[in-house]
Parts: C-alpha cells; sequence; structure tokens
C-alpha cells in the first residue's frame, strides 16, 4: 500500500504541475461551478461516502499539493477540491475498483482537472498508477 500511495503522489503531482503551468486563471470559477453541479458532487459524494471511518493518513501530502495548488492560482476553493479528490483517489487503493473514483484519477493523469462528466477509463486505479 505504502508503495502505491506514493506512485501515486508523484504521478498526480507531476501531473497537477502541468495543469498548473497551463491553467487559465480566469476558468477557475466555472471549474469550481462546474464541480459543484449535481452531474458531479453527487458521484464524488457518493463514491466519498463509501471510505470506510479509518482513512489512511495523508496530511503531509494533502498539505504539500494544497500549497503547491494555492502558490499558482492563489484559490483556496480549488485547492482544497484537488487535495480532496487527491485523499478520495488515495483510500480506494485499499477498496474495490470504482469505476468513477478511476476516471476521476485519470482526468488528473491526463492532465485536466476533473468536472461536470468524467470520461471513463478502461484501466483499473493500480493500473493508471503503474503505467
Amino acid at each position: 500500500m505504502n508503495l502505491e500511495k506514493e506512485k501515486l503522489k508523484n504521478k498526480f503531482i507531476n501531473s497537477l504541475q502541468s495543469i498548473l503551468e497551463k491553467i487559465d486563471l480566469e476558468s477557475i470559477d466555472n471549474i469550481l461551478d462546474s464541480r459543484d453541479s449535481d452531474l458531479f458532487s453527487t458521484q464524488w459524494t457518493k463514491a466519498w461516502n463509501k471510505l470506510d471511518t479509518q482513512k489512511i493518513n495523508l496530511e503531509t501530502e494533502r498539505e504539500e499539493i494544497f500549497k503547491l495548488i494555492f502558490r499558482k492560482t492563489e484559490s483556496d476553493d480549488l485547492s482544497a477540491y484537488i487535495t480532496e479528490d487527491f485523499e478520495l483517489i488515495a483510500n480506494y487503493l485499499k477498496l474495490e475498483e470504482n469505476n468513477w473514483v478511476t476516471s476521476l484519477c485519470n482526468s488528473y493523469f491526463n492532465e485536466k482537472i476533473p468536472e461536470g462528466k468524467t470520461k471513463s477509463s478502461n484501466k483499473t486505479l493500480i493500473e493508471l498508477i503503474n503505467e
């Protein structure tokens, strides 16, 4: 689990850095609005609610990711959303496969902040991390 978590963190941060190099700061409000839509937030909440109370400790990783995003965007909302996405994905490493969470991760690995309807992936979460 620790090796997979480390691989996820490294790949997630590398993808995030590429996203942040290209992000249009004017589009942040649109991204946030799209993530707040029922289409996205219902799926996110459903996946989060499947996690048990024994979530893995990601405090250090969360802080690193939050600061990385905030330095570039100065958006605490976007920083929080992406940090929570990372936490959701990392916790699913220990659970059964969830296509929506895998699609969420795949969006980041394809250098796109997930919003609205996510594109399905034909790979498992572990396969995405190990690519």
